[in-house]
């Protein structure tokens, strides 16, 4: 019993270490906000390996950015899972469908 709890801790330690690895894929790049905004610090302290809170950000032109911070629902795999969904569905309004008048059109959408 001890070995396959063992085994079986090890594969979910594995797997939540790589959803941890996707994460850090979707959230954005500190040099991209850095190479936006002059005087800019990021602190992103996640209670679990995984977490619900994120941060987005696309630069629209030269004068111009979105800049999301948001709080999901859940922490640790759940919260992540939800803050995954938040980044695509950012990327698919603002850079795809070209919503970004005002944020209530792209919480709306």
């Amino acid at each position: 019993t001890y070995n396959q709890l063992k085994i079986t801790s090890d594969a979910l330690g594995k797997s939540i270490n790589y959803a941890s690895h996707v994460q850090g894929i979707v959230i954005a790049e500190a040099e991209d906000i850095r190479s936006f905004f002059k005087d800019v610090f990021i602190i992103y302290l996640p209670r679990d390996v995984v977490s619900g809170d994120f941060y987005w950000f696309s630069k629209l032109s030269e004068t111009q950015s979105v800049f999301a911070v948001a709080d999901c629902t859940g922490h640790g795999v759940p919260g992540a899972f939800m803050s995954m969904l938040g980044c695509t569905l950012l990327n698919e309004i603002i850079n795809e469908q070209k919503i970004y008048q005002s944020p209530a059109r792209i919480l709306e959408r």
